[in-house]
């Protein structure tokens, strides 16, 4: 193959390869100082949106309905840059998107009711425990549900028929516990966890509607319990790993020059060597002038 073919290939190859070893390169070795200041907006973003938040808990606590309409607002508009510099589980955002939609939908509504409460609480945890993984105010309701489950088996242990209805009115506690958290379970753990914790309370209160039958249906509801006090504490442990798995303060995606400049200098030489070679198969032994 002549000269002229050959020599843009050998550059279309070269560039093309020094594309994609700088592309490597760039995603991990940015500079330090480049990764502290994503990193330093990616926090002060989740802060205005933990801000928000209280702001908006405050405002439901209080029904000032205006001031929880403004705040439900702000925290639909952080809400889409805070997915794209933060890390979380798809579960987690999915559950705060949907209280932060509940939030708007009830004060749309202009109903007089205090039910946006609820989902204010979950908002203002989720944030908290975003801004705060290790410390979060979601971690003291551990203490709480192990509290309901404790009062669940001394409901049951007491020696009357009514034990199992007033068993069952301890696990709604339990319950509505589990929902405020919900959200930081969803958004800070593994998904399975909070499901667990929803399938053993479901499967208890099965066993305490059956009621105390027998010493056989006795002893299912109390290991029944002691199931449901490990999945609690399952639900709010950070079992160590290798990799820690909790949001982290990720950077935003940033464009690398030299990668594209190799990239776009390795299609023109592409170009360049198909040109060549056309023109040569149409004129393979053309008139080259006298030197």
């Amino acid at each position: 193959m002549r000269t002229r073919i050959a020599i843009p290939i050998v550059l279309c190859i070269a560039m093309l390869l020094g594309s994609v070893s700088a592309t490597w390169a760039y995603a991990g070795e940015q500079p330090l100082g480049t990764r502290q200041a994503q990193a330093a907006d990616a926090e002060e973003l989740m802060r205005r949106f933990e801000e928000a938040a209280h702001s908006l808990y405050k405002a439901s606590y209080a029904d000032n309905r205006q001031a929880g309409y403004k705040y439900v607002q702000q925290l639909e508009r952080l809400l889409p840059q805070l997915e794209t510099g933060i890390e979380g589980r798809p579960a987690g955002w999915a559950k705060l998107q949907q209280s932060i939609r509940a939030v708007s939908d009830e004060l749309l509504s202009k109903k007089q009711s205090v039910a946006w409460m609820e989902s204010s609480a979950r908002i203002h945890l989720t944030a908290d425990a975003m801004l705060r993984p290790a410390s979060g105010l979601w971690m003291q309701y551990e203490r709480v549900m192990l509290e309901d489950v404790s009062r669940v088996r001394k409901a049951w242990k007491r020696p009357y028929e009514e034990r199992a209805d007033a068993a069952r009115a301890v696990m709604d506690n339990l319950s509505a516990h589990l929902a405020l958290v919900e959200g930081p379970a969803f958004m800070l753990r593994p998904e399975g966890r909070a499901k667990e914790l929803q399938e053993r309370i479901r499967y208890t209160n099965v066993l305490l509607s059956a009621g105390p039958k027998d010493q056989a249906q006795a002893g299912r509801v109390d290991e029944a319990l002691t199931q449901l006090g490990a999945a609690v504490s399952r639900l709010f442990t950070d079992k160590p790993q290798t990799i820690v798995e909790e949001p982290a303060l990720a950077p935003p995606a940033s464009a690398n020059p030299v990668s594209w400049t190799l990239l776009l200098g390795a299609i023109i030489m592409a170009v360049l060597a198909y040109k060549s070679w056309r023109k040569y198969k149409q004129q393979p032994y053309g008139i080259k002038p006298l030197p």
